[in-house]
């Protein structure tokens, strides 16, 4: 689960009680390198290359790729930096397997796909080559109706790919506010493919909440327990200065807003380039290596404002300190993490959503939008308030999701009914075990993450004795259904409803409950290895290998399971290796680095379709591919 939630950090840092990793064994082997420019061939000087060595407690070395730096295998870091000429050296190493990255101002330092060298014993060095991508730019103007410069405005790029029925904006990568002139510049943007939004956002709370939030800046223990409070609901506010209106105080970035002639806010609501509120149709900027692409000038359009007001219930009544979101079209909207001062040693960490209006209801359930530019909107608020072992009461997990189209004279007394979403049920297995469902003293949850979410609220199901679960209630639509905490020894092998697998783990809800949903586990991981040669069979060290699910059903329309799609560079010796896929079928390619920018982009695995090997994989099954690096067809 990945819930809202604000941390309150005292000045002194809590100290892990992790154990530290250990050191890399000694050995006779050396390793050297040198870090370029992916797009130039250019030698990057001055970058910081780290090294992690994978070993057992007796100094093995690990008879598996690592799938991440991080793990129980993975050594304590050794550091070098780069000559002029981009050259970098590791002495005393033993023969196994390691990672590298390199790490170099004003270049893209990806920890993922991880670069992996195996190392023999040998009487010569080995030699790699690390290749980084220069980061760009993307510059404009923010301007209105009349082409004056808008100042102060949020501007973001957003990672969007083609897929079917338009472009699909992903998480916001950067966001900077226009200056006294307009402009905007977002700079250390990796190469790829943008959307460029200009951001509306605005908070409306009570005023009675406004003050308490104010008054308890100065208090721990009362900022606390009024943070637990607004939690529930999905706030993450802090103290902050607004604008009083009736009972209702605004709270808005940017300069103080316009008035229209009859005193309505004048705002603008949250447009992609070249000027649409629609992501679908918003304009896709390809930024190269090292490019600064400037000139991308986004017009926006001030209207008078609207008040969108109601009260919100539960089966219980009104709901309070609920926080509602009315969410534009295209989910053109991203979240910034903010780390303030409190003024009495404290520092509050919030994760600040923008793109979209959001207010939060008093005591009595009362809400009131105070700057709503008129559209068509989703309605979505939870409510999530999961009690203490010991608390005596149940979870509670209510919501709601509804469109909502708002006209030049705005809502009054619109009613926001919150209810118990649907519950998925069923069991966890476990392939060819004896003992209980579960291994004793371990806690496994079932949840549903929502497709394309990178941020949500919700409870999963907690997995009994018996090896039974129930999710907690989720509004309509499509999740992927996954698993929290793992266990070791054991990886997800299937998902399941009524004995038919979910395509890449995907159920659709509507407003009825699903049971028979069952994760099955194994002890024996899917293993897909082999190695990638050149146009000569020599071994391709630069190459990208990618495996995707054979029905595009789902990634044509940019959905991505982990478990079903993946991509890493090839080792040293030109090896690759995946586990833990889940069975199927699948295309497997191999393309060379410089050809790789978004790999997880529809139309790019499309182009690598027709020249991808194609492969079956049964459950627990090993099996081995040998690839040629190819080129993707044309578009």
């Amino acid at each position: 689960m990945r819930t809202a939630g604000v941390l309150v950090l005292a000045a002194a840092s809590l100290v892990s009680a992790q154990r530290p990793a250990p050191p890399i064994p000694k050995g006779a082997n050396v390793l050297f390198g040198r870090v370029v420019d992916m797009g130039t061939g250019q030698p990057v000087g001055g970058a910081v290359v780290t090294l992690v060595g994978y070993f057992d407690a007796s100094g093995r070395p690990a008879d598996r790729l690592p799938d991440s730096a991080a793990g129980p295998l993975a050594s304590a870091p050794r550091f070098v930096m780069t000559t002029a000429d981009g050259y970098f050296i590791f002495r005393g190493l033993p023969a196994g397997r390691y990672s590298l990255a390199a790490d170099a101002f004003s270049y893209v330092n990806e920890t993922y796909p991880l670069h992996l060298v195996e190392l023999a014993d040998r009487d010569t060095p080995i030699e790699v080559a690390l290749r980084l991508w220069k980061t760009g730019s993307i510059s404009g103007n923010v301007i209105d109706e009349q082409g004056e410069p808008v100042v102060g405005v949020m501007v973001t790029a957003f990672r969007c790919i083609a897929a079917a029925g338009g472009v699909m904006v992903r998480s916001g990568i950067a966001t900077v506010d226009t200056d006294d002139r307009g402009a905007y510049r977002i700079a250390q943007l990796p190469p790829g493919n943008y959307a460029v939004a200009v951001l509306s956002s605005s908070l409306s709370l009570p005023a009675g909440l406004a003050a308490a939030i104010d008054a308890s800046s100065s208090n721990a223990a009362d900022s606390w327990a009024l943070t637990r409070e607004l939690l529930k609901g999905g706030s993450q506010v802090i103290a902050g200065d607004g604008q009083r209106i009736g009972d209702f105080v605004l709270r808005r970035p940017g300069p103080p807003p316009l008035l229209a002639p009859d005193g309505r806010m004048l705002t603008y609501q949250t447009t992609m380039y070249p000027g649409t509120p629609n992501p679908a149709e918003a304009t896709v900027i390809t930024l190269g290596s090292g490019e600064a692409l400037a000139g991308i000038d986004v017009p926006v359009r001030f209207a008078p404002t609207v008040d969108v007001s109601g009260i919100a219930v539960g089966p219980d009544g009104p709901v309070s300190d609920l926080t509602i979101d009315l969410q534009p079209p295209g989910g053109a909207t991203t979240r910034i993490a903010k780390v303030e001062p409190t003024g009495t040693g404290l520092f509050v960490s919030t994760i600040e959503p923008v793109g979209l209006p959001r207010a939060i209801t008093d005591a009595s359930g009362r809400f009131r939008f105070l700057t709503v530019s008129p559209g068509s909107y989703v309605l979505q608020a939870a409510l999530i308030d999961r009690s203490a072992p010991d608390a005596g009461r149940p979870d509670v997990s209510l919501s709601v999701s509804l469109p909502l189209a708002v006209g030049d004279r705005g809502i009054a007394g619109l009613t926001v009914a919150l209810h118990t979403g649907a519950r998925v049920s069923g069991r966890v297995e476990f392939k060819d075990s004896n003992g209980p469902p579960l291994p004793a003293g371990q806690r496994l949850f079932v949840g549903l993450q929502p497709v394309g979410a990178g941020f949500w609220r919700s409870l999963q199901g907690d997995v009994g004795p018996d090896g039974t679960y129930t999710t907690h209630g989720d509004p309509p639509g499509r999740y992927i259904v996954f698993t929290m905490n793992s266990l070791p020894g054991w990886s997800l092998e299937s998902v399941t409803r009524a004995g038919k697998t979910l395509p890449d783990d995907v159920i659709d809800l509507e407003t009825a409950d699903v049971a028979d949903v069952v994760l099955t586990f194994s002890k024996s991981a899917t293993r897909v290895s082999g190695s990638v040669g050149d146009v000569k069979g020599a071994p391709d060290v630069n190459a990208d290998v990618i495996v995707f699910p054979a029905d595009s059903t789902l990634w044509r329309e940019g959905i991505f399971n982990n478990r079903r799609t993946r991509m890493m560079h090839a080792t040293s010796a030109g090896s690759f290796e995946f586990s833990g896929l889940a069975p199927g079928d699948y295309f497997i390619a191999a393309v060379r680095a410089l050809q790789v920018r978004d790999w997880q982009d529809p139309a790019f695995l499309a182009r690598l379709v027709p020249v991808a090997t194609k492969f079956a994989l049964a459950g627990g099954e090993a099996k081995t591919v040998s690839l040629r690096t190819i080129a993707p067809v044309d578009k």
